[in-house]
């Protein structure tokens, strides 16, 4: 038998509520597996339940079964999920707990009342064959005030919810009202009897709860978490603000009596305020030495609090590469020689220029040397340098035959203050602030700082500058270069 139009529409919302209960469940049960979710996935899956019964009810003519029995189920499970629902509306529109506890007390006694109407048979009657393939029927006297009861409970449901005043109450109003309203046009209004408004009643309002709920249960909290985190980071950021002031300030505060203890110890080794014993002068150097290296100490601890506050502003220039190597060398060969050690050049005389802050370029290439030395007991360092033309950069490169890096340490080797398992041996290897120092700064050149290492034959730690230049030098960097050899 064919279906007519009305019969088809009917059938179509039946499918379309079927599986929006259905993908519904789903998401409530995969975004917010809270308590309320799970409460109103329950509800979907009943709702669905009725769908596929009330589906069952409109294909019975055409499939040659009595409509009785699914149109009974498929109200009992309109009631059950219609009940569950108040009951979650209740709970979830944060309404008074005696008044939630009265509204229970009322809906529960009425809900059975009203399935045992349909389970006895008393709700329907004149089961009729319709022109478009289908059953249609209507209600008995007992059905029509069941009817206007589940109208009445339903508008004191959005009524209650509209008093309450509150986000959550008011959002649940409207499908309350939906729901009233589709059982007053399929049931009381009795022209329009054939038509599933309750069907599409229930569909409309099951996906403006969903949605009520992911609003609430998962978007809300993540929002709340967003902003809190927003507060927090910029909590930090002022707490990062004031360490660096306050490192800053210090800083200048131990650094100006540190230069008048320097310079004094000088002036007193040098014989200024007279002769010194071999003893004095002994102990007023050690006083000078300690003091040099308390100042490194602390005018590190200060650039790695610029970089971290990224107050660390870069003067970027055209550096050449022999002379900066040389300068470096030149600084640190002493400490080398002090302990045996050979410093070693390896730095070819055509390399370009690097775009680099000179005085940051040294400082970098300072901490590696100084690290090396540090690290190193015996044998030799060397300096060494390329031009990498697919990355159009300078690599320089620092290896040394010292006693590697411990695999435990590897993964912090650049953090601050992890000077390695030496510094349990050795406290004069440093605080640990110099690869950390270095590497920090690499990266705010654009730069890049790695190294290999072998355990117990040595380290080798490589950045790379920006050079400039393009992938092929050009003959734009000749008199730099002029300048280096002449250097």
């Amino acid at each position: 038998m064919s279906l007519g139009t009305l019969s088809l529409v009917n059938i179509v919302a039946d499918v379309v509520l079927l599986l929006s209960a259905l993908a519904l469940a789903v998401i409530m049960a995969w975004q917010n597996p809270r308590r309320h979710g799970r409460a109103f996935a329950v509800c979907l899956l009943v709702f669905g339940l009725y769908a596929l019964g009330d589906l069952l009810w409109k294909l019975a003519r055409p499939l040659g079964y009595a409509p009785r029995a699914p149109l009974e189920a498929a109200t009992v499970f309109y009631e059950i999920g219609i009940l569950l629902l108040t009951l979650l509306a209740f709970a979830y529109g944060q309404l008074p707990v005696r008044l939630r506890r009265l509204l229970a007390a009322f809906s529960l006694p009425v809900g059975a009342v009203f399935l045992g109407v349909v389970v006895s048979g008393l709700l329907y009657r004149d089961f009729r064959p319709l022109s478009g393939g289908t059953y249609g029927h209507s209600l008995t006297e007992t059905g029509q005030l069941g009817a206007l009861m589940a109208i009445a409970h339903l508008g004191a449901v959005s009524y209650l919810l509209w008093r309450h005043d509150s986000l959550r109450s008011r959002a649940l109003v409207l499908p309350m009202a939906i729901l009233a309203g589709g059982i007053a046009l399929h049931a009381v209004a009795i022209p329009l009897h054939v038509y599933a408004f309750n069907v599409l009643a229930v569909t409309v309002a099951i996906i403006l709860i969903g949605r009520t709920l992911i609003r609430f249960e998962v978007f809300k909290p993540l929002a709340d978490l967003n902003a809190e985190l927003i507060v927090k980071n910029t909590e930090l950021q002022e707490a990062a603000r004031l360490k660096s002031q306050f490192l800053a300030n210090m800083t200048h505060e131990l650094r100006t009596p540190l230069n008048s203890i320097i310079g004094y110890t000088d002036m007193i080794t040098a014989g200024i305020y007279g002769e010194l014993n071999e003893r004095q002068t002994d102990r007023m150097r050690r006083v000078n030495r300690n003091g040099l290296h308390l100042l490194e100490l602390i005018n590190a601890v200060l650039d790695l609090s610029k970089i971290e506050a990224g107050r660390l502003e870069l003067a970027r220039g055209r550096v050449a590469i022999s002379p900066l190597v040389e300068a470096v060398c030149v600084e640190v060969e002493p400490r080398a020689s002090a302990k045996g050690l050979r410093l070693m050049r390896q730095i070819p005389r055509d390399l370009p220029p690097v775009w680099a802050d000179e005085v940051r370029a040294f400082q970098i290439l300072e901490k590696l040397l100084a690290n090396a030395v540090n690290f190193t007991d015996k044998g030799e360092i060397t300096v060494g340098g390329a031009f990498d033309r697919a990355r159009n950069e300078v690599v320089l490169s620092v290896a040394d035959t010292g006693c590697g890096v411990e695999p435990s340490q590897r993964a912090h080797i650049f953090e601050a203050f992890m000077p390695g398992n030496a510094r349990q041996v050795d406290p004069r290897k440093g605080a640990g602030l110099g690869l950390a120092i270095a590497h920090r700064l690499a990266a705010l050149h654009g730069g890049r700082l790695w190294y290999d290492t072998v355990l117990g034959a040595g380290s080798t730690f490589y950045v790379a500058l920006p050079a400039v230049a393009d992938k092929i030098a050009t003959a734009e960097h000749a008199p730099v270069w002029r300048q280096e050899r002449r250097a």
